[in-house]
């Protein structure tokens, strides 16, 4: 940012991978709805639903990075560029669902596990699903850079604290606009832009949410 000629004097860094204690799904654009409006729905439906896609041994998972918002800002500007990113570039927004690492890997989460063929088929069969291909650096099948978490089945938003999760939109204006629905589980919600920012990096809460008893101690 700073050879770009940004000027980062006032700038908060509390984003970055020595502060990020979150695991986060961050959402797919569809044909039909945005980032936002993606998000929007699983909010709604209360859950992440899993793929099998592209798994091994088709169990149902639901994907998740440690990698911080500031992480996935350079992979979205393209400042760091593995031929993979490319490809992250396009299945992903500034929007997602972050858990604290703790809690979802208390509710099961596992890291992924990359190799050749011999390292899969030295997995036991309920553990197919944390295999990934890797060819070497350098090469597309080099996904090691998404740092990737991945949880069996739905993640069901319900069954964690509220406290654990927070909400990730790109701006102030998408925050409001999200505190502002009241039908929403009371999730604290955090622009991705305050990944360079003079405002507080931390997550925003309503009045509303605050009164909820038992969601928010420190609130």
């Amino acid at each position: 940012m700073v050879t770009k000629g940004a000027d980062t004097s006032g700038a908060t860094y509390l984003l970055t991978k020595a502060y990020w204690s979150y695991l986060t799904h961050y959402t797919k654009p569809t044909d039909d709805l945005s980032g936002l409006e993606v998000l929007l729905k699983i909010v709604s439906d209360k859950r992440i639903k899993s793929s099998s896609r592209k798994i091994v041994g088709q169990q149902k998972v639901v994907c998740f990075t440690e990698c911080s918002p500031l992480d996935i800002h350079a992979l979205l500007e393209g400042e760091k560029n593995p031929e993979p990113a490319e490809g992250f570039r396009c299945r992903r927004s500034r929007h997602g669902v972050a858990v604290t690492r703790k809690a979802l890997c208390e509710a099961g989460a596992l890291p992924v596990i990359h190799g050749n063929k011999g390292i899969r088929d030295c997995l036991p069969g309920n553990q197919l699903f944390r295999f990934q291909k890797f060819a070497g650096t350098g090469e597309l099948s080099d996904w090691t850079f998404e740092r990737e978490f991945r949880f069996r089945g739905d993640v069901v938003l319900t069954e964690f604290n509220p406290a654990d999760v927070i909400l990730i939109v790109e701006d102030r204006k998408e925050m409001f606009q999200v505190l502002a629905q009241k039908k929403l589980p009371p999730f604290p919600v955090m622009p991705f832009d305050y990944v360079f920012s003079t405002d507080a990096p931390y997550a925003r809460r309503t009045a509303r949410q605050k009164a909820v008893e038992g969601y928010f101690p420190d609130a």
